[in-house]
């Protein structure tokens, strides 16, 4: 099988996609090109999905194919990647889900890495020994199919894939939301965006609010979706990844500044700015308290991406 193609070139696969379509087609069967064959350019996202979704079409059958080619004991990595999908993404909360033992459960998400169908997630900004690690579907195809096609194949199977396309319509955005912090961090690390700045470090930034006072309950941690830094720089951008239209940057920024005020990394000695990315604006803005604003919406990536 090729290596998945960078977002841009999906363009040359649906040529009557706009960026929008784009993006959630890369959602549902990421950069591969035998993927992207199936899909077909005269309709719109939601009928390929049914038609890929259906029993005996080749989407619906190839994650399962390729989990009994590519491993020995596939009903255990389907159980694994079932237990990420559904949100249980510590070693401690798989481990229970599957039960299956931890030394074995932590062999097999090094394997699931090492073919990039998972990614392993550590706050930039804590050593890689950090023990609180999340683990999280990276591949956009077994993504999709472990959240919307095997938890519904019992539908499919009885040909109720219209059932099972409005469930989906229901929890897409949702899913959406997730995958659209993926697609903006894939195109930060391979130059498409910020191509002029160079980052010794990107990933999503989490991690507990130390305040002198007892926080509210449910409000004592604190989530960046992408922080990117330059530690011979000391440049810290923090960004926010909204798939909503009409967002309100300022609002967004605001609550960012206040987020990336809990990052303890080179504390009144760094360069900080900011990146929102969404759908579209209801206003941009390009500073806050005297620091660089970035807001990109669909128009500004489809700019960006034919630049290159």
């Amino acid at each position: 099988m090729l290596n998945p193609l960078d977002f841009p070139h999906l363009k040359e696969f649906l040529p009557t996609y706009n960026v929008e379509e784009l993006v959630k087609i890369w959602t549902f069967v990421g950069g591969v090109p035998a993927y992207l064959i199936k899909i077909n350019p005269k309709v719109g996202f939601w009928k390929n999905v049914l038609a890929n979704i259906k029993k005996g079409s080749y989407l619906y059958e190839e994650a399962e194919i390729l989990l009994r080619d590519e491993f020995k004991e596939p009903r255990n990595y389907k159980l694994i990647l079932k237990a990420i999908s559904l949100g249980y993404k510590t070693l401690g909360k798989i481990c229970n889900f599957t039960g299956l033992d931890k030394s074995m459960v932590s062999k097999y998400l090094e394997v699931l890495k090492e073919v990039k169908i998972i990614r392993e997630v550590i706050p930039i900004t804590e050593p890689k020994r950090f023990k609180g690690r999340l683990y999280e579907i990276l591949d956009p195809y077994f993504n999709f199919w472990f959240r919307f096609v095997y938890p519904n194949k019992i539908d499919i199977e009885a040909h109720r894939e219209y059932v099972v396309i409005e469930n989906i319509k229901k929890e897409f955005s949702s899913y959406m939301g997730f995958m659209f912090e993926v697609f903006i961090e894939e195109l930060i690390r391979k130059k498409y965006l910020f191509k002029d700045r160079f980052f010794t470090r990107i990933g999503k930034q989490c991690g507990k609010i130390a305040r002198p006072f007892k926080p509210e309950k449910g409000k004592d941690t604190y989530e960046i979706d992408i922080l990117a830094i330059n530690e011979k720089s000391r440049e810290i951008l923090a960004a926010e990844c909204k798939w909503q239209s009409k967002v309100n940057a300022e609002k967004v920024v605001r609550e960012l500044n206040e987020k990336l005020s809990y990052v303890d990394w080179h504390n009144k000695k760094r360069k900080e700015s900011f990146a929102i990315f969404a759908k579209s604006f209801s206003k941009k803005i390009r500073s806050f308290n005297e620091k660089k604003v970035y807001c990109f919406n669909l128009k500004d990536l489809k700019k960006v991406l034919r630049k290159r």
